[in-house]
């Protein structure tokens, strides 16, 4: 697995020049004595203080006390950008559904319909953003 951070492309490994992983768990498995044992549902990446304040360096220099690329952005670049982002997230939704799953103890409907709702609320608020005449004035 790879990551983005300060501005390159970082391996995620066990090493200690990278992130480490660590393993997450859910709840539950039984086990063969009849008691409840977590169950392993993936690993996540764990950033040492250094890697932290990139990553902090980073969103400062996006942000570039609103002058960063981002905050200067057209309403049309931003939306275009969110879309894309939605696009990709789309691409995810089995292992989001998952996660709901274990994570919160959804069931699957539950989770799927979560997921769906989520992603049809943030095109609806494009929509709004898109064609009400309150936004393409401007911001204020």
């Amino acid at each position: 697995p790879k990551v983005m951070l300060h501005g390159q492309v970082m391996d995620i490994t066990t090493d200690n020049d990278s992130m480490v992983l660590s393993d997450v768990y859910g709840c539950c498995n039984v086990s063969d004595e009849n008691t409840l044992q977590p169950q392993r549902i993936g690993q996540m990446a764990q950033m040492n203080p250094d890697q932290t304040t990139l990553v902090l360096q980073d969103a400062m220099a996006a942000w570039n006390g609103g002058m960063g690329v981002w905050p200067q952005m057209s309403l049309q670049d931003r939306i275009t950008a969110i879309e894309t982002f939605l696009t990709e997230l789309a691409l995810q939704r089995e292992p989001i559904v998952l996660t709901l799953m274990w994570e919160i103890g959804k069931n699957r409907q539950d989770a799927e319909a979560e997921f769906d709702r989520t992603m049809e609320f943030c095109y609806k608020v494009l929509e709004v953003v898109k064609t009400d005449p309150e936004y393409s004035a401007g911001w204020q």
